[in-house]
C-alpha cells in the first residue's frame, strides 16, 4: 500500500508539473506539503506516505474479492451467480484453477466454487480473474465405458472422466453403474469434469418390500420361478427362504407373503416367501372312475360354457351339458367363485362334473387407483433412479422410469429436505409418481 501511494504522490507532482508548463508557467518545483500532525524528518530519512487520492469525480470503481458457489452459468451472456452476486466475465478476465490451469468461461459450471476479483458496477461485479477451485455435480450415471481406474460416463448432460487419482466412496470404481446417483466432486477443463471424488450411493439405501396377495402369472421353474402379486413383478432366486412350504408349492392362486428388494426396473426381489397356512402337500389324484366330490375357489376358467374347464382347489374340473348347475347356470362360473360338487375321476386325473353348486360370487374387483396430486418436503428416500421411494406429505411416494422429472430431466432432484409436487395414482396407500415438480 505504501508503493502504491508514493507511486500515487509522483505522479501528483508530475501532473502539478505539467499544469504549470501548460499554464505558461516556469518549470518550477511543486511546493513542498507539510505532513498535518508529523515531525519533521531528517534528510536523509524516506518522506513520509502522502494521503491517498480523493476519488475522482462521478465515485470510483470499488475493488472486490467474492468466494462462493456458482449457482447459475449464463455462457452467451458470460455471466454468473456466485451466491446473490451476479459476475460478469469480460474477453480479459483471466480464468484458470487455483494450481494456474487455463480455463475458458465454459469450464465454469454450475457447482463449480470459485474466488472472484473485480470491480463494482453498480450491482454487477466485473471480474478481472476467476480462480476455479473445483466444481460438484450430482445425477444419474449413464453411458458408462471404459476399465477401472480410467471410466468415463455422464452425468445430467456433463461428460465425467476418472483416473488414478480419483476416490470412490462408499464402494470403489468397480462399482459404477448405468443407473446409480452419484454426486461428483471435481475440476472442469474442455467440456470434461475430471473427478477427485465420486460418492455412490450406501448399501443399505436399498428399498426393502413387504408385499401379500395370491399368486398370479406363475412362470418358470424352481429354483428360480417369477409371479405377479397384483401389478409387482416378484422374482425368486436360489437364495430364496421358504416359511410353511417350498418352492415347489407355489401355484397361481395361493396366497403368499413375500419379503425382498426393490430393483431398479421397479420389480421385487424375494428374500423369503411364506405361504398363508401350512401348506400340506396336495391330494392324491383320485382312481379314475371313482365318484368324487370337490370344493374350493375357482382361480382359473378355460374354454366356454357349457364345456369350460375350471381350477378348483388345484383340481382340473371339466364341465359338460350333462352338468347340473341347482339355483344357477354355467355362466356363475367365474375366477373367484366359490364352489362345491360332484364328479367322476377321469384317466387324465381331472374330474368330469356332474353337478356344481355356487356357493358365493367372486369377491368385490380390487379398488381403482386414483389420481392425487401432494406437495411438502421429501423425507426417508431410498433406492436407485429410476426406482426411488420416499415419504411426501406422509404417504409413500414410489417413482419409474416413466415418471417425468419437469425442469430437472431426472430423479436426481429428489433428495432429503427437497420441496416438491407430485401427481400420480395412488392405490393401497401408496402414490406411483407420474410428474415431479422442484417447487420454487
Amino acid at each position: 500500500m505504501r508503493t502504491w501511494l508514493r507511486v500515487t504522490g509522483v505522479l501528483t507532482g508530475a501532473a502539478l508539473l505539467l499544469s504549470s508548463v501548460a499554464c505558461g508557467g516556469s518549470p518550477a518545483a511543486p511546493a513542498p506539503v507539510a505532513a498535518t500532525g508529523a515531525a519533521q524528518t531528517s534528510p536523509d530519512a524516506p518522506p513520509p506516505a502522502p494521503p491517498p487520492p480523493a476519488a475522482p469525480q462521478g465515485g470510483a470503481a470499488s475493488a472486490v474479492n467474492l468466494h462462493g458457489v456458482v449457482s447459475h452459468a449464463d455462457v452467451d451472456a458470460r455471466t454468473l451467480r456466485v451466491d446473490s452476486t451476479t459476475v460478469r466475465a469480460t474477453d480479459t478476465t483471466a480464468i484458470a484453477t487455483t494450481e494456474g490451469t487455463s480455463l475458458s468461461f465454459a469450464d465454469v459450471v454450475t457447482g463449480t466454487t470459485v474466488h472472484v476479483k473485480g470491480t463494482l458496477d453498480g450491482a454487477v461485479v466485473v471480474a478481472t480473474s476467476i480462480a476455479v477451485r473445483d466444481a460438484r455435480i450430482s445425477g444419474t450415471v449413464g453411458a458408462l465405458a471404459g476399465t477401472c481406474p480410467e471410466v468415463t460416463f455422464v452425468v445430467g448432460g456433463r461428460q465425467v472422466a476418472t483416473g488414478d487419482a480419483t476416490s470412490f466412496g462408499p464402494g470403489e470404481c468397480a462399482d459404477l453403474a448405468d443407473g446409480l446417483v452419484v454426486d461428483v466432486k471435481g475440476l472442469f477443463a474442455d467440456g470434461v469434469l475430471t473427478a477427485t471424488r465420486v460418492e455412490l450411493p450406501r448399501p443399505h439405501h436399498q428399498t426393502r418390500v413387504d408385499l401379500s396377495g395370491a399368486i398370479a402369472g406363475l412362470a418358470g421353474e424352481c429354483p428360480a420361478p417369477a409371479f405377479r402379486i397384483g401389478s409387482t413383478a416378484v422374482s425368486v432366486t436360489g437364495e430364496t427362504e421358504y416359511a410353511r412350504g417350498t418352492c415347489a408349492d407355489l401355484a397361481d392362486g395361493i396366497v403368499v407373503d413375500v419379503k425382498g428388494e426393490r430393483a431398479s426396473d421397479g420389480s421385487v426381489v424375494a428374500l423369503s416367501i411364506a405361504f398363508e397356512k401350512p401348506h400340506a402337500p396336495g391330494p392324491q389324484p383320485p382312481t379314475p372312475h371313482e365318484d368324487v366330490e370337490f370344493s374350493g375357489t375357482i382361480t382359473a376358467v378355460a374354454g366356454e360354457c357349457p364345456a369350460a374347464v375350471l381350477t378348483v382347489g388345484g383340481a382340473t374340473i371339466r364341465l359338460s351339458e350333462a352338468t347340473h348347475f341347482p339355483g344357477s347356470g354355467c355362466g356363475g362360473a367365474i375366477v373367484g367363485a366359490s364352489v362345491d360338487g360332484r364328479g367322476v375321476a377321469q384317466e387324465d386325473g381331472s374330474i368330469a362334473a356332474t353337478r356344481l353348486h355356487i356357493k358365493k360370487g367372486p369377491s368385490a374387483p380390487p379398488q381403482a387407483p386414483k389420481s392425487v396430486t401432494i406437495e411438502g418436503a421429501v423425507t426417508g428416500v431410498s433406492g436407485t433412479c429410476p426406482a426411488l421411494s420416499f415419504t411426501l406429505a406422509g404417504r409413500t411416494v414410489q417413482t419409474t422410469a416413466a415418471t417425468n422429472f419437469v425442469g430437472s430431466g431426472n430423479c436426481g432432484v429428489i433428495v432429503n429436505g427437497k420441496t416438491i409436487e407430485v401427481t400420480g395414482t395412488e392405490l393401497d396407500g401408496v402414490v406411483t409418481a407420474t410428474r415431479v415438480k422442484v417447487s420454487k
